[in-house]
């Protein structure tokens, strides 16, 4: 038998009579002001212009050719002089 009561846990075994809520999506988030929106993005385009300047550099020496479209492999490969 399911025991119900103060002692049981926090709130004791759940009432068969009841409503299930097992199955029952979250609550939706709150959502955070807009200056933490704009923080979010001004970071975000601080880390894009990061990124894209870590890609234009070029790394000492002859070097193989690489995809230069690819803004990855110019991040990679600027990475990968560095080390």
């Amino acid at each position: 038998m399911t025991e119900r009561g103060p002692l049981t846990g926090i709130g004791g075994a759940p009432n068969p009579a009841e409503p299930s809520h097992s199955g029952d999506a979250p609550a939706p988030a709150a959502r955070p002001p807009a200056a933490d929106l704009a923080a979010d993005l001004a970071a975000v385009r601080r880390t894009d212009a990061l990124i894209e300047s870590l890609a234009a550099r070029r790394g000492p020496g002859p070097a193989r050719p690489a995809d230069e479209s690819d803004p990855a492999v110019r991040l990679l490969s600027a990475l990968v002089a560095d080390v």
